[in-house]
């Protein structure tokens, strides 16, 4: 029953026309806790979703019951995915001091979890609309994303009719893909070389900007309204006002369509109006006050009629008993209602449908909702109150898988059974999305903590969640289950802060767990949900958790996200160089030369190739320092790995002189150390290093060189995967193949070459069919090129499409992905090819219109380092350009692409 705030909700209605022509607009409800705010917000979701919603994409109501404080609509009870909403709707909770692990975005990145499913339904009503011509979806593809393609777990799972929860949880199931800063990208069609180190409030502003005003063609833009709760908290979590600042400062420029409703106790907005050193959202009253309109909620007037509604048989005095004793406080009715729901005998006759009874009526005036509250709780089952009890240890907030653990330990009955019953009937808790509970109010969270005091010896309950957090460290990397992981994963996240070293100790088992299962895209995500409770900055790292982090971030770095890997490599930087790391810690030149080696390879995958040379050139100095106090035949493979890092990074900066001398001492060092060791990670190590050097004279046009190196690197790969059939030999072996081809594509035997790419793509698709890391992802692109490139030659112009557009599809998705410099160089590459092979069956207009883009993206790559390499690639599009121009007679384009192509060419020396 929606009570009494009638002329409130008009005042929002009149807000949202308002935004929805153009005039952002922020409204501002005000009121102490208990007084409805939350409740007036949900109405007005109500009333959108009634009057706005023509789809019929939105639940008509935004809670299934009343007791439900929910931001955001039940996923199950959206539309379906391709059902096109007609506005977006966006809930934000900011969590309480009293959760133990507030960190720095944690509102948004749980916030961004509920948006994703909603934005894949807006893509796939576009989709949708694009699936007649399967062509003209490649050239789309070709022209810039569409709002999800930097979030690859949507690709699987739209148009196949599934709901927004099926989305939604399907992409949990993937390990919360999504929840990590340099997957989300701008879908604005702005191309910066900073991509993918974009902050994440300015990453989210510009994916809101897609959807309320430029989207993709094919979409139209949609209104959005931005509901954050409990900003009474703000303050505790900065990146939420540097959010909505910066996203009311995009949106009152360009006119956005976006209404942003904020929740906030009354006392602390208005002590935070009045200044304070401390960001929190009640100082965007500064620079936008002139639309932002506060509704102060004074007490509720009208909750009579929630007593009469509940017990018709009051007399009217006795109603206005209630209605004064709750003093305007709907959840003080709530739970007054409650309490005489449950007690008859202070009826006449003990029947409810009756006036109260004198003691009934004294019992009205004695009741105190603390009281109250304390009461309903112990009057439940004691599955109920120990489930409870176990949960209030980690705040409002809290995982159910955890709190069942220490209920457990406690030897509490029935927790699983309690907390079900705790949410329904009792409306103690609410459920939000991927397992994670909440009570409703902190009132509710405090009444239980109080009951564990009860129940269970305070110390006694600290003791179970250590001795379940233990438990959990001795889980075995090898052996544990995956509900073990779960609780490894809660317990990680519910520790932060407290512990950074016990929490990595306990998170880096269960990421090696999950990885050693060909688990990527899950281990990369727990790694970062574990690492995003802590700021690299101001964390103590000591030398103890440098081993676990190293694993943690190998992952992550492993999947492409180097620019999150840096910040945390910089931030160890002290402690692994400290000569004295520490009596019990051991850690020689050989370890610090690994971790550098890590760092380097980080910010070269990044393009911040100066640093990365560097950190190269220290790790290696470091690795033959050790190596001088060996004997002469011991040496440590750590240098071999940098050795072929800094052969890779000289090679990307076009110093090829440089980029061999390393590549031969990594040769070398590799056949001394597959001699010695015979194992067959030495032999897969020596075939990388051989592979590098095959690179690096079939750039120099040294056939013959390539020539005498082919036979060995062919022995090796094809013996290694006939004797092991491992995926990561399969790997070797395909990018031989490739390597092969190339050589005797160079020295004209194409058929001979032809033969080992199409055996390399059939390697390659294999292993990107098992693997979903970025590397095996990539690795169909170069046979599909190399063979797309013959059959153009050859005039085979429909198979050179196949090959192509598959190629480009791979490119762009791996760029929307990862956005490094080598993904961005794959699709200059397949841009080119498309581009290529429309201009030869004589699409002129399309072929230049893709070579633009091919040519936009190489002058990026040049800027971020200018070395032949990038050059080169700028000079090839403009070439091509510059052809089809003068075939348009388009000469004054021509003559701009000459200035342009004149200008590139001192970089080839």
């Amino acid at each position: 029953m929606f009570i009494g705030r009638k002329g409130e909700l008009n005042t929002l209605q009149q807000l949202w026309e308002k935004a929805k022509a153009g005039s952002p607009q922020v409204a501002v409800l005000l009121a102490e806790s208990g007084f409805g705010k939350t409740r007036l917000a949900q109405e007005f979701y109500n009333w959108l979703s009634l009057s706005e919603d023509q789809g019929g994409y939105w639940p008509d109501r935004l809670a299934r019951d009343r007791k439900n404080l929910e931001v955001n609509p039940d996923p199950r009870d959206c539309g379906q995915a391709d059902t096109d909403p007609s506005f977006l709707w966006w809930g934000l909770r900011i969590s309480d001091p009293g959760r133990r692990n507030i960190n720095a975005g944690g509102c948004l990145w749980s916030g961004l979890q509920v948006l994703k499913p909603h934005l894949a339904s807006l893509e796939a009503s576009f989709q949708g609309k694009s699936r007649r011509d399967a062509r003209n979806q490649t050239l789309a593809m070709a022209a810039g994303g569409t709002l999800l393609t930097a979030i690859p777990v949507f690709g699987t799972f739209i148009g196949l009719g599934m709901t927004a929860y099926d989305i939604g949880k399907a992409a949990y199931d993937e390990r919360q893909a999504a929840r990590e800063e340099d997957e989300i990208r701008s879908h604005s069609g702005d191309e910066t070389a900073k991509r993918a180190e974009l902050d994440l409030t300015e990453q989210i502003a510009l994916l809101l900007r897609a959807v309320v005003h430029k989207p993709p063609p094919g979409i139209e833009p949609k209104p959005v309204v931005l509901l954050i709760d409990d900003a009474q908290w703000s303050d505790k979590d900065a990146s939420i006002t540097a959010f909505v600042e910066d996203l009311l400062q995009k949106a009152r420029t360009e006119n956005w369509s976006i209404m942003v409703v904020i929740t906030s106790w009354q006392r602390e907005w208005a002590q935070w109006s009045s200044g304070g050193e401390q960001q929190h959202l009640a100082s965007l009253s500064v620079a936008h006050g002139d639309c932002m309109t506060t509704l102060e909620l004074d007490r509720l007037s009208g909750l009579e009629a929630m007593v009469r509604a509940a017990f018709p048989g009051l007399s009217d005095a006795q109603v206005t008993l209630f209605a004064e004793r709750a003093d305007g406080n709907p959840l003080f009715m709530d739970e007054l209602v409650a309490e005489f729901a449950a007690k008859p005998r202070y009826f006449t006759g003990r029947d409810q449908l009756n006036p109260l009874t004198e003691e009934g009526e004294r019992y009205v005036m004695e009741c105190d909702l603390i009281d109250l509250i304390y009461e309903r709780l112990c009057e439940t089952s004691q599955s109920v109150q120990g489930s409870l009890a176990a949960a209030s240890l980690q705040g409002v907030k809290f995982s159910r898988k955890l709190a069942l653990a220490v209920a457990e330990k406690l030897a509490l009955p029935e927790p699983d059974a309690g907390l079900d019953a705790a949410e329904n009937p009792y409306a103690f808790v609410s459920s939000s999305l991927m397992d994670k509970q909440e009570f409703r109010t902190r009132l509710y969270q405090e009444a239980a903590r109080q009951r564990l005091q009860d129940l269970v010896d305070e110390a006694q309950a600290q003791e179970a969640l250590r001795a379940v957090r233990e438990a959990a460290m001795g889980i075995s990397t090898e052996t544990a289950e995956d509900a073990e992981l779960e609780v490894l994963l809660d317990l990680a996240i519910a520790e932060g802060g407290e512990a950074f070293r016990d929490v990595i100790e306990v998170a880096h088992m269960a990421v090696l767990r999950l990885e050693h299962r060909d688990a990527y895209r899950e281990s990369d995500a727990l790694a970062r949900s574990v690492l995003d409770q802590f700021d690299p900055e101001k964390v103590v790292i000591d030398p103890h958790s440098i081993y676990g982090l190293d694993k943690m971030l190998g992952v992550i770095l492993g999947m492409g996200r180097a620019g999150y890997a840096i910040g945390w490599y910089r931030a160890m930087m002290p402690q692994i160089l400290k000569e004295d790391p520490g009596a019990d810690v051991f850690m020689n030149h050989f370890d610090r030369a690994h971790y550098l080696q890590r760092y380097g390879t980080a910010l070269m995958k990044a393009g911040q190739l100066d640093e990365a040379e560097t950190v190269l050139k220290q790790s290696i100095q470091l690795a033959r320092t050790e190596m001088a106090g060996l004997p002469e035949a011991a040496f440590n493979h750590k240098i071999i790995i940098s050795c072929k890092e800094m052969t890779k990074l000289l090679f990307q900066k076009g110093e090829i002189t440089g980029a061999e001398q390393f590549a031969r001492e990594a040769l070398s060092y590799s056949r001394e150390y597959y001699k010695e060791k015979g194992t067959f990670s030495n032999r897969r190590g020596l075939l990388e290093a051989i592979g590098i050097l095959c690179d690096i004279e079939n750039s120099k046009h040294n056939h013959e060189g390539v020539g005498t190196l082919i036979p060995e690197l062919m022995t090796h790969a094809g013996e290694l995967f006939e004797q092991t059939q491992d995926m990561t030999d399969r790997q070797n072996l395909s990018a031989a193949l490739e390597r092969a081809g190339d050589y005797y594509l160079a020295v004209g035997k194409r058929e001979l070459a032809k033969g080992h790419f199409e055996e390399s793509l059939a390697h390659s698709r294999f292993i990107a069919e098992k693997r979903v890391t970025p590397i095996a992802q990539r690795m169909p692109v170069a046979a599909l090129g190399r063979l797309g490139r013959i059959a153009l030659e050859d005039r085979a112009f429909d198979v050179a499409r196949e090959l192509f557009d598959d190629n480009l599809r791979i490119a762009q998705r791996l760029y929307d992905w990862v956005g490094d410099a080598g993904a961005r160089r794959d699709l200059v590459i397949a841009l080119q090819q498309t581009a290529s092979l429309e201009a030869a069956q004589g699409n002129s207009s399309v072929a230049i219109g893709i070579f633009k883009q091919s040519l936009d993206h190489a002058q990026v790559l040049f800027d971020m380092n200018p070395a032949p390499d990038s050059a080169s690639s700028v000079i090839i599009s403009a070439m091509q350009l510059r052809n089809l121009y003068f075939k348009q007679f388009k000469f004054i384009s021509m003559f701009d692409t000459i200035k342009l192509i004149m200008r590139y060419y001192p970089y080839l020396e």
